[in-house]
């Protein structure tokens, strides 16, 4: 799947049918692209980046791991930090 193809399946995941809509527009999954690099990003965070290839390598498959789901995992990776931050933050209050 394209980088491009996945930030519309993202997307499409936390909009469902309503991915297209102009009010879904403030928190949605983006998708750049650069002369040397291409990246997926929520709001401020880069889950992927093709400049610093983080996703792990199969040998078996000779590629690296499915993009959708490692997408998904930074993603989540991201929300429980935001989670303990919270509470950090709520312990200090």
């Amino acid at each position: 799947m394209k980088p491009i193809e996945v930030v519309d399946k993202l997307n499409e995941l936390i909009w469902g049918e309503g991915a297209g809509h102009e009010e879904n527009f403030h928190l949605n999954f983006l998708y750049e692209y650069g002369t040397t690099f291409e990246s997926i990003k929520f709001e401020n965070f880069t889950l992927w980046c093709s400049a610093n290839e983080e996703r792990c390598w199969s040998e078996e498959n000779q590629d690296y791991e499915d993009l959708l789901q490692y997408c998904i995992t930074e993603f989540c990776k991201i929300g429980n930090n935001m989670l303990i931050l919270n509470k950090l933050l709520k312990d200090n209050d």
